[in-house]
């Protein structure tokens, strides 16, 4: 089931995300975008749409407890399956495989991911919420691709702006935020763009936690995504 495009940040604002400040090394952000980097930010997201599968981690904190994710993403429907590892001491474990109406989970016994979501499991499919905290993260997910690009001068004059650079895995990235939903500058979101236009990390906050969620699109090959029967 394909879900309508959404713009960079509309998932977001509805998710009532808060801004990251200051996560770039250098010192002479926050400031407008170039051409060259608002066409970059454009085709972020269509790129990861175009790519269709891929690897990715999540890492979210759910009152005081962190969560981490690590799986496989269908950009194309909308569809994301992972294991899930809490922080607990021993930490517990379960699989999950969410799109943007519901969420199934399974208990398992540790963190490693079968290939394909166990069918004959008594999953627990829940709805999503718009206002839960772990709900949102995962939403986010979701929401970093879209069917064709942005418009890269509506990001300009919008309020999109670059905040600094860093490495990321050996890779000098630009640290962008897309336009707020008043058009107005805005650092809900910082996207992690290459020079190629490829995003490599989200970083976000949810007006629930303190600590930031961190979404990382890992390189390398996805399998094909199918979701299971209690998700269609």
């Amino acid at each position: 089931m394909r879900v309508s495009r959404r713009g960079l940040l509309s998932g977001a604002v509805a998710s009532g995300l808060v801004i990251l400040t200051g996560c770039g090394e250098s010192s002479k952000g926050p400031r407008e975008l170039t051409t060259e980097e608002s066409e970059r930010l454009a085709v972020a997201r269509f790129n990861n749409y175009d790519r269709h599968y891929a690897p990715f981690t999540l890492q979210t904190t759910v009152q005081d407890q962190q969560l981490f994710i690590k799986g496989r993403v269908d950009f194309q429907d909308h569809l994301a399956y992972g294991s899930i590892t809490t922080s607990d001491q021993p930490p517990s474990y379960g699989l999950i495989m969410w799109n943007f109406t519901k969420k199934a989970l399974l208990q398992s016994d540790g963190a490693e991911l079968p290939q394909e979501p166990p069918a004959d499991k008594a999953w627990e499919v829940q709805p999503m919420e718009t206002r839960a905290p772990f709900d949102i993260a995962l939403s986010l997910l979701p929401t970093l691709a879209a069917d064709r690009p942005e418009n890269p001068l509506l990001l300009r004059q919008n309020g999109a702006q670059w905040i600094g650079s860093e490495t990321v895995d050996g890779v000098t990235v630009d640290l962008l935020t897309g336009p707020g939903a008043d058009n107005k500058p805005s650092d809900r979101v910082t996207y992690y763009v290459t020079p190629e236009g490829k995003l490599l990390r989200v970083l976000a906050k949810l007006a629930s936690s303190a600590d930031p969620t961190v979404i990382d699109i890992l390189p390398g090959e996805a399998a094909e995504l199918t979701p299971i029967a209690q998700l269609r």
